[in-house]
C-alpha cells in the first residue's frame, strides 16, 4: 500500500500544479506515460480503476510507451504530462542529446508541487535514529564487503 500511497499523493501534487479554466469544474486531462508491465505500475492502473482520479478531477489518458526513453522524449516535449519510469532512461537522454545535462533533465522532467516537513517530534526521532545508524554502518559495510568476497569463491 506505500506505493499505492505515493501514487495518490503524486497525483494530486500534480492536481495543484495544472491550472485550471476560469475555476470550472470540467476535469483536468491529463496524460500519464508508463513503460513497463509490472508491479511498480500497479497503483496507477488501481487508481484509475477504483475512480480515484475522477474523485479529484483528473481526467486520465493512460498510455503504455515501449521503453522508458519513449516516455522522458515524451515528457520532454511536453505530450505525456508525467510518467513513472527509472533515472537510466534519463540518462539515455541527456547521452542522445536531448538535454545538455543531467541537471536540465532534472529540471525539465521532475516538478515539485508541495514539500511536506515532518514535524519537530518527528525530525528528532528520524535524527536519533540517523545517528544510529551512522555508528553502525561502518561495521555493516565491512560485513557485507566480506560476504561478497565469500561468495565471489564458492
Amino acid at each position: 500500500m506505500p506505493v499505492l500511497r505515493s501514487f495518490i499523493i503524486i497525483a494530486l501534487l500534480f492536481i495543484h500544479s495544472v491550472p485550471t479554466a476560469s475555476g470550472a469544474a470540467a476535469p483536468t486531462k491529463v496524460v500519464i506515460g508508463f513503460a513497463a508491465m509490472n508491479a511498480r505500475v500497479a497503483p496507477l492502473w488501481i487508481t484509475e480503476e477504483q475512480g480515484i482520479l475522477a474523485k479529484y478531477g483528473l481526467q486520465a489518458q493512460q498510455v503504455f510507451l515501449r521503453g522508458a526513453p519513449t516516455l522522458v522524449a515524451g515528457m520532454a516535449s511536453g505530450d505525456i504530462n508525467f510518467g513513472r519510469s527509472g533515472g537510466s532512461a534519463t540518462l539515455a537522454a541527456v547521452g542522445a542529446g536531448v538535454f545538455p545535462s543531467v541537471d536540465a533533465a532534472c529540471e525539465a522532467l521532475v516538478q515539485t508541487a508541495h514539500t511536506t516537513h515532518a514535524s519537530p517530534g518527528v525530525a528528532a526521532q528520524m535524527n536519533e535514529r540517523y545517528d544510529a545508524y551512522r555508528r553502525i554502518y561502518p561495521a555493516l559495510r565491512q560485513i557485507q564487503h566480506d560476504n561478497k568476497r565469500q561468495q565471489a569463491h564458492v
